[in-house]
């Protein structure tokens, strides 16, 4: 057996597309638990855009506990899929357990995407036949994806129990990916001036409006102190918070109470309300998770909101701005990873696409089309057309869809390609590290040592304060343990991490000023926390699926698409 492995999944939209999405991701578990080779195999970072998030929603709480009659289905599903390989595992062991969890997720997966959402209960939620849709802002009904939610996290207890949880970390980060329809002014202007005309003149090039937001929920399975969420290092305290113990005011709240897991789903639901389809969702959004502390530090709580500790914000997809949360997915695992824990571990990114189609450019747009080819209409045996130009509405239309898929190009990311920037921004930062290790091989004064250290704190702190997800452990500690793991020459240190007079008067006060330098130019090149040792796994269809039909809706007209993708997926 080798090391454990760590698992984030990072899931993007697709709408009926899910049924891809969630058989993958679950197939991959499987084969973890089951070949991988691992001593223990542990998840503890989902991050979810519109289907994805809902996705991993269903497969965080049926990773929390499972009846006897799930478990009982499942062991006969693997009995079936995998034969006297599943059969010779030990009985009862966590081998066997973790696979018997894992096939019930992907059970409820497939249940839910291909048997429970159907166009039928989309276009109809039991009231009558297109009653509901009368009066909801959308074309399908909302109500219906809010009972299934509702229904895949409900528990029958007073409270959850969270000791039955497997393949689940004893602290699990989930982000789910909104666009916020009321934008949050975005003000840089103070940061140049307070000079009240120039301020004003400043409007238009230093301030933006952001629709764009992320809703990381920091989930603590055990009775964590009240007074260690304090250290906003450990626990940042943007992050809804909860733990497997009674509410502490502003600090967390009970992760066993139905409120807790509502607010997850609700929060799931929000991020896949496709726009059009489904009215967008309503969620309560606290002034912490914008970094208000007080008045002089109001963070990006709006200012028409100062002295209100919540507002309810409406929501429509998240995947709209990011339908790729792959770098929110690393950043939450370097987070964890730079707390420890295991003492050796493997740490896997786990990306699914579901969309194959190579992008193209369109070079012929439909605005420059003035004539078109349109049948004569007579009732002759020959098939007659003539050449008519075209009205100003019939080029109107193209010419607003062009637009309006430029405004969506521009606003969305794509996050793949940021991850893949950064891995090439390791060279340079290696050739600067290179350059930096033979001009810094003096014995440095005190007073050189004490200005790094506190230029690193200073700038670990900003992170803190400024970043929703910040990367890294973000202390001095936490970053030189990455750095000396990363530079051989630096291992000495590392016996001395807790000294603090090492630095400054022990026989290596040379290496430490090369180890604080190179934390330095991480900071300064935006590279802090980043570590080339996860590994990233895309998994993809190898053709286009029939879900993707009609925009993604394509699945829900029919089980036969449903049944193909979770096949394809596995």
């Amino acid at each position: 057996m080798k090391k454990t492995l760590r698992i984030g999944f990072a899931m993007g939209g697709g709408v009926s597309l899910g049924t891809f999405n969630g058989a993958a991701l679950t197939q991959t578990l499987k084969l973890a638990v089951l070949r991988g080779n691992f001593t223990d195999v542990q998840v503890d970072c989902f991050s979810g855009a519109s289907a994805g998030a809902m996705s991993l929603a269903v497969m965080l709480r049926g990773l929390v506990s499972q009846t006897p009659d799930e478990l009982q289905k499942a062991r006969l599903a693997l009995t079936e899929e995998f034969g006297e390989e599943f059969l010779q595992l030990p009985e009862g062991s966590d081998r066997q357990r973790n696979l018997l969890a894992a096939q019930v997720v992907q059970a409820a997966q497939e249940d839910i995407w291909v048997r429970q959402i159907s166009i039928e209960r989309l276009l109809d939620d039991g009231a009558g036949p297109g009653h509901a849709l009368r009066h909801t802002a959308g074309f399908l009904n909302r109500a219906t994806v809010e009972k299934i939610a509702h229904d895949a996290i409900r528990f029958d207890t007073e409270t959850l129990d969270l000791s039955g949880k497997r393949l689940l970390a004893d602290r699990v980060l989930f982000g789910c990916a909104l666009n916020n329809l009321t934008p949050i002014l975005m003000d840089a202007r103070s940061e140049f001036t307070s000079n009240k005309l120039f301020f004003s003149s400043l409007a238009e090039g230093m301030t933006s409006w952001a629709h764009r937001e992320m809703r990381v929920f920091d989930l603590m399975f055990g009775n964590v102190a009240v007074a260690t969420l304090d250290d906003e290092k450990e626990h940042p305290s943007r992050w809804f918070r909860y733990r497997a113990g009674d509410f502490a005011a502003n600090k967390t709240s009970d992760l066993r109470t139905r409120k807790a897991w509502s607010t997850i789903a609700a929060t799931a639901v929000a991020s896949g309300a496709f726009p059009g389809a489904f009215e967008p969702v309503v969620l309560t959004r606290h002034s912490f998770e914008y970094g208000y502390q007080d008045a002089e530090n109001p963070g990006l709580w709006p200012e028409e909101l100062a002295g209100r500790a919540t507002h309810p914000f409406t929501y429509s997809d998240g995947g709209a701005f990011n339908n790729e949360p792959i770098r929110d997915c690393f950043r939450m695992c370097s987070f964890l990873d730079a707390k420890g824990g295991a003492e050796e571990f493997e740490r896997w990114i786990v990306f699914v696409d579901p969309n194959v189609e190579e992008p193209a450019t369109v070079f012929q747009l439909p605005l420059h089309q003035s004539h078109c080819l349109k049948d004569s209409g007579d009732l002759s045996l020959t098939d007659k057309r003539h050449v008519q130009r075209l009205q100003s509405l019939d080029r109107l239309l193209p010419f607003a869809g062009s637009l309006l898929a430029a405004i969506m190009n521009e606003a969305r990311g794509i996050e793949g390609d940021k991850i893949f920037k950064t891995h090439k921004r390791f060279a340079l930062r290696d050739g600067v590290r290179s350059v930096l290790a033979d001009a810094l091989g003096s014995q440095p004064a005190p007073s050189v040592m004490a200005a790094l250290w506190k230029f690193i704190e200073e700038q670990l702190d900003s992170n803190r304060r400024n970043l929703l997800i910040p990367v890294g452990g973000l202390t001095p500690l936490a970053e030189l343990r990455r750095v000396i793991s990363e530079e051989k020459d630096l291992a000495p240190l590392l016996a001395e991490l807790a000294d603090p007079a090492a630095r400054t008067e022990g026989p290596h006060k040379a290496l430490w000023l090369r180890a604080l330098a190179f934390v330095a130019v991480d900071l300064v090149m935006d590279m802090t926390g980043k570590s080339r040792e996860p590994l990233l796994i895309a998994i993809a269809p190898d053709s286009p699926l029939p879900g993707s039909l009609m925009s993604g809706f394509g699945g829900f007209m029919s089980e036969e698409p449903g049944k193909f993708e979770v096949a394809q997926a596995r």
